[in-house]
This record gives structure tokens, sequence and C-alpha cells, in this order.
């Protein structure tokens, strides 16, 4: 039978693995200006690995991308070790710091782009992905939580013996 933590895992390592294929904002500037980094641009796009202009040139920032493949690549790791539950509970933790640093990437991101587009009207129309990162950390609790009920139980059938 499979357990439920297991599948709490795939849907994280699932809903972590959507940041790389759907942009987190789009940015359009109201006016046509030069743009404080490069060249004329009248709308980027905000990505896990930076922020790219519509006309050519960016800011890149990988941290936030390697981050994103990391909280993608664990839960996957976490699911082969169901033998070792202490240590996959310990994984588990750590996915969970991770799932946060995400949200935290994401928030400094928002915040610099006042920095970016300072003294320019732009409108930033956020994304369905901007929300994944919250449910994520939904799941890497059931799945912690289900782990540790694998624990205890274990812990108990000990006991009884």
């Amino acid at each position: 039978m499979q357990r439920k933590q297991t599948l709490f895992m795939l849907i994280t390592a699932i809903l972590c693995g959507l940041l790389f294929f759907f942009p987190l904002a789009t940015i359009e500037l109201a006016t046509p200006v030069e743009a404080t980094v490069v060249g004329e641009a009248d709308g980027a796009l905000y990505t896990i690995w930076g922020i790219s202009y519509f006309k050519g040139g960016g800011e890149a920032f990988y941290y936030h991308g390697i981050l994103v493949v990391l909280a993608t690549l664990l839960p996957i790791i976490t699911i082969f070790l169901h033998k070792k539950r202490t240590l996959q509970l310990s994984l588990c933790f750590v996915e969970g710091i991770f799932v946060l640093g995400l949200i935290g990437f994401e928030v400094i991101g928002i915040y610099r782009l006042n920095t970016m587009f300072a003294g320019t009207p732009y409108v930033v129309d956020h994304s369905f992905v901007m929300v994944v990162p919250i449910l994520a950390i939904a799941t890497v609790f059931f799945s912690y939580k289900g782990i540790m009920h694998d624990i205890l139980l274990l812990r108990s059938a000990d006991r009884i013996r």
C-alpha cells in the first residue's frame, strides 16, 4: 500500500517543478522609457532565473533558480528513502526550509522591482505560480506529519513485542 507521505512529497516535487515552466510575473511599463539596467524596454518577465526585458537584456539572479532545483529534487530523493524514516524526516524538514526560502526569494524579487523601475509607472501582473510555494509548504507539512505518524506507530509496535 502506498504511504500518504510519499504522495505528498510527489505533489511537492510537482508543485516546485511548475516554477520552471511559468513566469512569476509580467511587468508592463506604462510608457516606454529607458530601463535602469539595459536598453529601452516596454516590459519584462520575472522568472526564477531573473528579470528579462521584452526588447533584450535583463538582470539575472541565479540563487532563486538553484533553490528551485534543490526544492524539486529533494522530495524525489526523499521518496526513495522510505526505509530510513529518521533521515526522511530530517530531509522533509530541510525541504520545508527550502520552500520557505522560495517564498522569501519571491518577496525579495517583488521588492526588487521597486528599485529597478523607480520613477517609472509600471503594472505587475502576477501569475498563479506565486501561490505554488505556499501550497508546497502545506504538502511538506502533511508529509512531515505522516512520517512522524509512521515512526510513532513503529515504536508502539516495538513496545508490544
